[in-house]
C-alpha cells in the first residue's frame, strides 16, 4: 500500500503578490494625484468667492458712505489670511478699492484682485496656465479657465 502526500496550496506566490503591490501603488499614485487638483479648485473657488464678495461689499459700502474710505477697517477679513497659502490685503482710497489674493508655497505667484472697476488674474503660479481674458475674470483652474 503506497501513500499518497496530499500538499495543499494555499496564499499567494511572490509575483502574485508583487503584481498587486503595484496594482495599489499605481492606484495610489492617480488618486492623490487628482485629489492635489480638487483640493487646488476648492482653494480657488473659495477665494474667488471671497474676492467677488469683497467687491458686492465694497459697492453697497461705497453707496451708503460716498467714499471707499474706511471700507477695509469694516471688513478685516479682507486684510488677513485665509489660508496658509492664501491671504487677503486690502487697500482703499476716496474713490477706490482693491482687495488682492497673494498665494503662497505651491500658490505663490498667484495674484488675483478686485477692484470698483472689476475682477483681474494679475500673475499665476510657475506651470499654471494663465486665462486669455486675464484682465477680466479670476482664474479656476491650473488649465487657465476662469470665474467672471
Amino acid at each position: 500500500m503506497a501513500y499518497r502526500i496530499v500538499v495543499a496550496k494555499f496564499g499567494f506566490t511572490l509575483p502574485e503578490l508583487l503584481v498587486s503591490i503595484v496594482i495599489i501603488a499605481m492606484l495610489i499614485g492617480s488618486s492623490v494625484t487628482f485629489y492635489g487638483g480638487y483640493r487646488i479648485r476648492a482653494d480657488l473657488s473659495e477665494a474667488n468667492s471671497h474676492l467677488l464678495h469683497a467687491q458686492v461689499l465694497a459697492r453697497k459700502y461705497f453707496t451708503s458712505a460716498h467714499t471707499y474710505i474706511g471700507f477695509c477697517a469694516t471688513y478685516p477679513e479682507f486684510s488677513s489670511v485665509m489660508t496658509s497659502k492664501l491671504r487677503f490685503t486690502c487697500s482703499e482710497d476716496r474713490n477706490c478699492f482693491r482687495v488682492r489674493i497673494i498665494g503662497s508655497g505651491s500658490f505663490s505667484l498667484l495674484k488675483s484682485l478686485v477692484s470698483e472697476t472689476g475682477v483681474r488674474t494679475i500673475s499665476v503660479p510657475t506651470g499654471w496656465t494663465m486665462p486669455t481674458n486675464a484682465s477680466k475674470c479670476l482664474i479656476a483652474t491650473k488649465k487657465g479657465d476662469c470665474v467672471s
